[in-house]
């Protein structure tokens, strides 16, 4: 069952910040069941592919948020299924390193 949180006529497509998302209030699916399946994913390296425009920054984001040890995103999560997931215990409990590619660019890479 997904879950919707937010207002349901706040729909930002420019951001792809969990933070923001939530902070607000913008429409927001839940879809931190992704968390939960990476923590308890056997496999040591996860591949995501999905088509443009469908939301593979936005659930990284989210996954950062929740396992980056420099932060505190408990509050984020409040209401969302992973609040009340066993793997909850784990957040904000990682170090995480998170580079962007987003505004690099072949003509400009050397200039970043």
């Amino acid at each position: 069952m997904r879950r919707v949180f937010g207002n349901r006529k706040r729909i930002d497509l420019g951001s792809s910040e969990f933070r923001e998302f939530i902070e607000k209030g913008n429409l927001y699916i839940d879809k931190t069941r992704v968390i939960e399946h990476v923590l308890e994913e056997a496999s040591k390296v996860l591949l995501f592919t999905r088509p443009r425009r469908t939301g593979k920054s936005l659930n990284l984001s989210m996954l950062r948020a929740f396992l980056d040890c420099k932060q505190d995103a408990r509050g984020l999560f409040k209401r969302l299924y992973i609040e009340g997931s066993p793997v909850f215990g784990q957040v904000n409990s990682r170090p995480v390193i998170y580079l962007n590619f987003k505004e690099l660019y072949a003509v400009n890479y050397r200039d970043k």
